[in-house]
């Protein structure tokens, strides 16, 4: 069989070239021409029957503490002189702050600088 594969060499020169992992048959051969043709399917159906799952999901807003409220505060403004971020989120929300709370705050903040220094509610 190596001599089929290989025809124009000896059988010393067959164990060289195979030890080299040489390509048979002077590369004639396409071992995965058959696949070709074959069309992959784009979805395969399951057997069995979908079951009916209601809709649960559920957002809950988490509760940001104090400490982790300045964070935000700082990284989406800014270090600012007028805001001092611990005393405002301690005074109006010792207990923590929301998310969409906190949010609503920054864009109020963004939009108009002054309402902390004029002791209007940023709420």
């Amino acid at each position: 069989m190596d001599k089929a594969a290989f025809p124009d060499l000896s059988l010393e020169e067959i164990e060289k070239v195979r030890a080299k992992n040489a390509v048979p048959f002077n590369g004639q051969i396409d071992a995965h021409s058959h696949l070709k043709d074959v069309v992959a399917p784009a979805f395969m159906r399951r057997p069995g029957s979908e079951l009916p799952v209601p809709d649960r999901v559920e957002k809950h807003d988490r509760l940001l503490s104090p400490t982790e409220a300045c964070k935000r505060l700082l990284a989406a403004l800014g270090r600012r002189e007028d805001i001092n971020y611990y005393e405002l989120m301690t005074s109006d929300y010792p207990d923590g702050i929301t998310e969409t709370v906190l949010d609503t705050l920054i864009a109020m903040l963004r939009d108009d600088p002054g309402c902390i220094a004029r002791k209007q509610s940023c709420r």
